[in-house]
């Protein structure tokens, strides 16, 4: 049986994850140019963690935009310590199957996308969150 995580070992193997995957690996991504992962980043400044993706479309490089999600479905989500129910491969699988899907799927699916104006001295967010 896979050893369970606390709520920030899960964030963490979230954050490997996409960064493996966004940045390293080179997930291809389009909108209207390519899409280039800048940075990913866990906010812990709420009480419900999230996770953050800011890029850049190489058709608009003077537009920065940012996307979050949820870092975990925890029910203790301030607590790094508590312990989820989650293993690292649950993890894993959560960054690859929930987050860089619903990711792709913002910037890629008809009626999505990134806004037509953004501001190019600061970030842009899209998403629901």
């Amino acid at each position: 049986m896979e050893p369970k995580l606390t709520v920030g070992e899960y964030e963490s193997v979230m954050i490997q994850t996409l960064r493996f995957y966004l940045t390293a690996r080179g997930w291809e991504i389009y909108s209207v140019g390519k899409i280039q992962v800048e940075e990913i980043r866990l906010n812990a400044s709420e009480p419900n963690h999230m996770l953050e993706i800011l890029f850049r479309d190489d058709a608009r490089p003077e537009c920065l935009f940012g996307w979050r999600y949820p870092a975990t479905d925890s029910e203790a989500p301030d607590d790094p310590e508590a312990i989820t129910s989650s293993g690292p491969a649950q993890a894993e699988f959560a960054a690859e199957a929930f987050v860089i899907t619903s990711f792709v799927e913002q910037i890629e699916a008809l009626g999505y996308g990134l806004p037509a104006e953004c501001d190019p001295g600061g970030l842009t967010w899209i998403g629901r969150y």
